[in-house]
């Protein structure tokens, strides 16, 4: 009978002693190595919208148009990535209007450096020319408005100023196609020179000539203010 006891009990002693002895087997599974060249790779997480968008890309080209020169203006533009959030831009806009006899015509050309504040916002900085030129042609009438003298007063006047130029704008970079618009910009002339030429019925009078000369060159001194100057185009 303690014979027949004892082999029971180590019977049913047998199964827990396998569990005990298989129970080390169970381990943590094992950590998988990532390979070197992927770990190094640059987290891009944090970046979305138009700054990863201007990721890879090379130059841009586009038009423009706004009250870049106190008139409406249109003119292109083109710019160069040195990195994503820098960039070398050249631009050239023009504007003027015909009426009543005068005529005004203005142009400005700019290159620019332009560094984005993270997602599109971005100011820019550099130098600048602009011509602003004048015709004033009146026809000469007597008392009672009948025509006298074709022409008889012209007055032709021109002046370019070289300058700083400056702007802060937002631009949204999708895939390829680029829109902009530069809120608000300033030229500020450094030095300027210009040329008049007056003419009347009765000759123009050299203090004629040298008042339309002063007047001229004060102008060239002038800055201007640019406001809304939309763009559109593309980036590669």
């Amino acid at each position: 009978m303690k014979r027949l006891l004892l082999a029971a009990a180590a019977l049913f002693a047998a199964p827990a002693h396998a569990q005990d002895e298989a129970a080390p087997a169970a381990q943590a599974p094992a950590k998988v190595k990532v390979p070197e060249h992927e770990a190094a790779e640059p987290s891009t997480a944090g970046m979305g919208g138009s700054e990863a968008n201007r990721q890879g890309k090379i130059a841009y080209v586009g038009a423009e148009a706004g009250l870049g020169l106190v008139f409406p203006a249109q003119g292109i533009e083109a710019g160069y990535f040195l990195t994503p959030d820098l960039t070398l831009s050249a631009s050239y806009i023009a504007s003027g209007f015909s009426l009543f006899g005068v005529t005004v015509d203005m142009n400005l050309f700019t290159a620019r450096a332009n560094y984005f504040f993270g997602n599109s916002f971005y100011a820019g900085l550099g130098l600048g020319q602009r011509s602003i030129a004048f015709k004033f042609n009146i026809d000469g009438v007597d008392s009672t408005g009948t025509v006298t003298q074709k022409d008889a007063y012209k007055l032709s006047s021109k002046v370019t100023s070289f300058g700083a130029d400056l702007g802060i704008g937002n631009r949204w970079q999708w895939d390829g196609f680029w829109l902009g618009v530069e809120w608000v910009g300033y030229f500020a002339p450094l030095s300027s020179s210009g040329a008049t030429k007056l003419n009347t019925p009765a000759g123009a009078s050299a203090q004629d000539t040298k008042d339309s000369q002063k007047a001229l060159d004060q102008l060239g001194k002038q800055g201007n203010g640019q406001l809304l100057r939309l763009a559109l185009g593309w980036a590669f």
